[in-house]
């Protein structure tokens, strides 16, 4: 009975002390999220990737520091010293950090804007465009596109 309680308490221990770590390395791993975020949009934004993808990719590229927080947590807590364990801890962590790397991802999406020039071959035989003559203009923005031609025709 004594023995069941002390597991009991351990597992405990080692749940908080989870938690704990999961909100520390969170919190270092934080300011990096939107660098890293910046640099996967404007690489992938413009090929037409999507938010989920570009989540992904940011998640990627974070591995490496999460995992050096691990492996410099688990020099004070044993019970990380498995893969298992560290990789368990890792899952935590990354789910932890997604909410704010797709809120940074969708921020960065949302102020991104790309500019397409749409190069026409110059036809004589147009005489006006939407049934009126002289100086038109077409814009299109929306959060994904942002274009916009001018004719005098």
């Amino acid at each position: 009975m004594i023995l069941n309680h002390v597991r009991v308490l351990r597992t405990e221990v080692i749940q908080d002390s989870r938690s704990a770590l999961v909100q520390s390395i969170s919190a270092r791993i934080s300011p990096t999220v939107r660098a890293i975020a910046n640099t996967v949009v404007s690489s992938s934004y413009p090929s037409g990737a999507t938010v989920e993808v570009m989540v992904q990719e940011v998640i990627a590229l974070l591995r490496p520091a999460v995992y050096a927080q691990i492996e410099a947590a688990a020099s004070s807590h044993s019970w990380l010293s498995s893969q298992a364990a560290q990789d368990e801890l890792y899952a935590l962590v990354v789910a932890q950090l997604r909410t704010l790397v797709e809120s940074e991802v969708r921020i960065l999406v949302s102020s991104y804007t790309t500019t397409t020039t749409v190069v026409t071959e110059n036809n004589a035989n147009i005489k006006s465009i939407f049934g009126v003559g002289g100086v038109n203009s077409v814009k299109v923005h929306t959060p994904e596109y942002n274009y916009a031609y001018m004719t005098d025709k």
